[in-house]
């Protein structure tokens, strides 16, 4: 006779019983106990799927995580991390410690609250220590035997720090200054198990140098792409080999990794794209849907991926998606399609010269002064790109263009499902865009569709863009540093940049003729802000011969570029020694930066001007 299953109970039924073991653990003053053992052992097992008695685990994991547990993670982990070593892992504390994290697992996976509440204590440094210190371990432990009962405990703080970063992208400054990809990088030297777990983490907080050393390493993308392909395959799109991580898990983490565009290329050569492309059919979730889009949109993004056979044929399916009832399935599928078919409509009534009134595309706000007939600026509109974390010094900006009489238009509402049509409209109807330019700039997917957008729809409709640095210290890279080329920027990253360079940014828009390409430099240009000669003339643009040129001809092309101190270190090079430089920087630029600083003493402002001459000079 079979067993009927027992019926689960409601949150409210629940939330009592937890608030028990909570009031136990927060007046607790020994968590080694068989007492603090059983309240852990609760903990987690009413978080967890298999084990939790209530209908609703995520209204619980928002309780807990709101209930300040996160501030008892310091003194709980150091009583208990002390029987870490070998001579204690049969003890009462070992079993209470690995029971404590396993808890903190089920939390951090739902709990926003908890984990930012981990980064404002000194978990995270705790973690990252207590890593560290596993990590001798288990170099110094030869014999499997002697670590397997570790490796739970081990896993937990992976699985916390993974979520801990995943939901909480504000930590990243933690996991920075504790010295965290270092850490990391120790395991990516142990058995794959390890390998795994690290990259879990270290793709949410390397920069894209980092990222391009993970995506040429063996121990890289490949390990991630296999994983990803085994939980596609199972029938409840998990990875079991290594550990339980859903296809969600790992393609995220995959999509953080790709934002550099050597990953995207490794995630061709390691087969990825077709079982992406699976996650997109109707036996995988909305959530599922919704990251292999994101890849897809991710992917597209490199010009011969986008051209491929493999995603022109995913054209139906997004098409398809984009009348999900879910809007941020939707969303993304249209962004993913707007890069894939690589179309640029352009609105006739956003020409310059048009008389139809332009009115605020949806999700963008019009900010705009009190109208003056004699004011010439109210016929200039502009549009101000930007990553969200830089809103206030955006507004700023904002707020003096429409001082001043300009009509200004913004995203603010970090807009989401209407991305396409909104940011589209919003582009083609300015005549001005500001791209303000940061790390996270860089990195966000949205923001590299805008600022492509602009820049191609610049080639067919008259467009003035205008480069904004936000970020102190930061040097445009990857494709933002390509996209912007040479064009001169103004400083903004902080309030004197902005009163300083504000008069000559009104004057920049003002130049604005709505036909006419505006001649001589605006702003400042690398070479300006670091104290060079401020009548550096552009690049010139290359010769598709140029791999053909002699010593003489080399020697020539840096004076023209205002690369004269260059020209005794480079005195036996030729057409042929650039051309290799150019193919090295198309595959692994990141790597020939870091070349020309380190054996031609070439850094800033000189290294950055030397790179876009040299792809200039190759361009065909």
């Amino acid at each position: 006779m079979a067993v009927p299953k027992q019926k689960k109970k409601t949150p409210q039924e629940v939330i009592p019983e937890i608030n028990s073991s909570l009031l136990y653990l927060r007046t607790c003053d020994d968590f080694s106990t068989k007492n603090a053992f059983k309240h852990f052992r609760y903990l987690r097992n009413v978080l967890a799927e298999d084990t939790s008695p209530c209908d609703n685990i995520a209204a619980l994991e928002n309780h807990v995580g709101k209930s300040g547990i996160g501030q008892l993670f310091p003194t709980m982990w150091k009583t208990l991390s002390i029987y870490l070593y070998h001579d204690h892992r049969e003890s009462q504390g070992f079993a209470n410690l690995r029971q404590m994290l396993a808890a903190f697992v089920n939390i951090t996976n739902g709990s926003p609250e908890c984990g930012l509440s981990l980064g404002k204590c000194s978990a995270i440094t705790l973690l990252f220590a207590g890593l560290k210190q596993i990590n001798s371990i288990y170099n110094h432990d030869n014999q499997k035997l002697e670590t397997e009962s570790l490796d739970d405990a081990t896993e937990s703080i992976f699985i916390i720090l993974h979520n801990t970063i995943r939901l909480c992208p504000s930590n990243l400054t933690h996991y920075r200054n504790n010295n965290a990809v270092s850490i990391l990088n120790g395991f990516l030297k142990l058995d794959s198990k390890w390998q795994f777990f690290s990259l879990l983490v270290l793709a949410y907080i390397t920069t894209d140098l980092e990222k391009n050393k993970l995506a040429s390493a063996e121990t890289g993308v490949r390990n991630l792409i296999n994983l990803l392909k085994e939980a596609v395959r199972s029938d409840d799109h998990f990875s079991k080999g290594t550990s339980w991580f859903s296809a969600f898990e790992i393609l995220d983490a995959i999509n953080q990794l790709a934002i550099n565009d050597d990953v995207k290329n490794a995630i061709e050569n390691e087969g990825g794209i077709p079982f992406i492309i699976q996650m997109l059919q109707d036996n995988f979730s909305a959530q599922e849907q919704k990251v292999a889009a994101e890849a897809l949109w991710n992917l597209s993004f490199i010009d011969s991926l986008r051209k491929s056979d493999i995603l022109q044929a995913t054209i139906p399916t997004l098409k398809k998606l984009t009348k999900s009832k879910h809007k941020e399935l939707r969303g993304v599928c249209a962004s993913a399609l707007f890069e894939i078919q690589g179309e640029v409509t352009i609105d006739p009534s956003s020409s310059p010269s048009s008389n139809t009134p332009r009115s605020p595309p949806p999700s963008y706000q019009e900010a705009i002064s009190e109208p003056d007939p004699s004011n010439a600026n109210r016929s200039v509109q502009v549009m101000i790109s930007y990553q969200w974390d830089s809103q206030e010094r955006a507004v700023q900006i904002r707020d003096r263009l429409v001082a001043t009489g300009y009509k200004v238009w913004m995203d603010v509402t970090n807009m989401r499902g209407d991305i396409l049509s909104a940011m589209a409209d919003a582009v083609q109807k300015s005549d001005v865009i500001l791209i303000c330019m940061t790390e996270q700039y860089k990195d966000s997917q949205s923001c590299r569709s805008e600022a492509s957008y602009a820049y191609k729809l610049n080639k067919k409709r008259n467009k003035k863009i205008i480069p904004l640095l936000l970020q102190d210290g930061y040097e445009p890279d990857g494709w933002l540093g390509l996209l912007q080329g040479m064009d001169l920027y103004y400083a903004f990253h902080s309030d004197d940049q902005l009163n300083k360079n504000m008069g000559e940014l009104l004057k920049a828009i003002g130049e604005y003729s709505g036909g006419d390409e505006v001649d001589g430099p605006i702003g400042q240009s690398r070479k300006e802000m670091q104290g060079a000669s401020p009548n550096a003339s552009p690049i010139k643009q290359g010769n598709p011969n140029a791999g053909a040129w002699s010593r003489e001809e080399v020697q020539s092309w840096l004076k023209d570029n205002e690369l004269t101190e260059l020209c005794e270190k480079f005195r036996r090079f030729n057409g042929t020694h650039l051309q290799d430089m150019y193919s090295r920087c198309c595959k692994y630029e990141e790597k020939l930066r870091d070349e020309l600083e380190s054996d031609y003493e070439l850094k800033g402002a000189d290294r950055t001007v030397f790179v876009v001459a040299l792809k200039q000079a190759f361009m065909e």
